[in-house]
């Protein structure tokens, strides 16, 4: 038993801890999904940026602290936002909505092919997030992005992404 127990801490104790979670790299998410991205952290600009752009005062959920809002959002609490995606969800016309939560490359994808996207290019030392964005009737996008440095940069990659 104290063998067993010996082994099992050896593991714990030798395995890297998780990567924290930053408020930059939520600035970094938000920035790209409203068009900026002054650092191109992002291979590509996202898709809907001009509807995030040109709408006013979306909303934006994060269960990071020290987050700066970009300038045109809105922070507000997880219930705010819910209620808006609810509102959007259900047809009437509000401003977009963001919400960008901590996540790992443990958690499970939208399906199994996600799965091979995940394990290809999930390199270590990363920091996951799900980001759902919801912009009326014209899309609602649920994304997992990872963030890392390489380098001296920080650079970020979408795992997969999916629009309804």
């Amino acid at each position: 038993m104290v063998t067993i127990l010996g082994m099992v801490l050896a593991i714990v104790l030798d395995a890297r801890p998780a990567p924290t979670h930053r408020g930059s790299d939520v600035e970094l998410i938000t920035n790209w999904v409203c068009g900026k991205d002054p650092a191109k952290a992002f291979n590509k600009p996202f898709g809907d940026w001009k509807l995030l752009a040109a709408s006013k005062e979306p909303l934006l959920y994060t269960d990071i602290s020290g987050v700066r809002t970009p300038a045109g959002m809105k922070a507000v609490n997880y219930e705010s936002v819910q209620a808006r995606m609810r509102r959007i969800r259900g047809g009437h016309t509000a401003a977009p909505a963001v919400l960008i939560v901590r996540s790992s490359l443990e958690e499970p994808g939208e399906d199994e092919s996600v799965r091979e996207i995940r394990v290809e290019k999930g390199k270590p030392g990363g920091r996951v997030y799900y980001v759902e964005i919801a912009i009326g009737n014209l899309a609602w996008h649920r994304l997992k992005v990872v963030v890392r440095e390489e380098g001296d940069k920080t650079k970020a990659q979408v795992l997969w992404a999916k629009v309804s």
